[in-house]
């Protein structure tokens, strides 16, 4: 049932990762609220948003979407430059849904856009108990586990991620950087960065790394 209604999940996390990786928070922004009174975090937040409905699933369904939306509205004050106002929003928020796995994405990628990478990674782990976000989040922390120089976890978790997701090349790429870090002329990351233009051809980045 909870699969069939996701799909706002995979948009937050797309969202994200694309302005993450190009690198231009002006160009990519995330769909508006229709009302922002909504979204604004309040100390009388509930715990589960009470409709008067007797369906849990539909009561689930409203207080998911309620949740994701104020992770994008944290996403946005994140990307006009109030960064601590977002992390500090997005903390509280995680105290009223600690088991959210949206609330722990959306905070380890803000953490994770403010350079704040190795706490990025904690929160990124925590949300991977939830299958939607599993293939996300293991992408993110293992780009954080690399970026912060943890090299070989960084390896083992592009691993992982290509066992789960074989055909996501950004993982292959990801794993390809890692390797070339140990080692610069590891042939294990030739193949990957070789596996990188075959499902993506024009992939910029894995034939600049090949040429060298």
């Amino acid at each position: 049932m909870r699969n069939c209604f996701h799909n706002s999940i995979y948009q937050l996390a797309a969202i994200c990762l694309i302005s993450l990786s190009s690198g231009c928070s002006s160009r990519i922004e995330a769909p508006q609220s229709t009302d922002l009174k909504k979204l604004e975090i309040k100390q009388e937040l509930p715990p589960t948003i009470n409709t008067g409905r007797t369906n849990q699933a539909e009561i689930n369904l409203e207080q998911e979407a309620y949740i994701e939306n104020l992770c994008l509205e944290a996403w946005r004050k994140c990307l006009a430059g109030k960064k601590e106002e977002s992390i500090k929003e997005l903390k509280a928020l995680s105290k009223q849904y600690p088991n959210s796995s949206s609330v722990l994405f959306m905070t380890g990628q803000v953490l994770d856009k403010c350079g704040k990478k190795e706490e990025a990674a904690t929160y990124y782990a925590k949300s991977m108990h939830d299958s939607d976000f599993a293939v996300m989040s293991l992408f993110r922390l293992a780009e954080s586990l690399r970026t912060t120089g943890n090299t070989v976890k960084a390896i083992a978790r592009y691993k992982e991620l290509i066992v789960i997701a074989p055909q996501f090349s950004q993982a292959h790429l990801g794993l390809a950087k890692a390797l070339l870090l140990q080692n610069p002329k590891s042939p294990e990351a030739i193949k990957e960065l070789n596996l990188v233009i075959a499902l993506d051809p024009n992939n910029k980045e894995a034939k600049s790394l090949l040429a060298q």
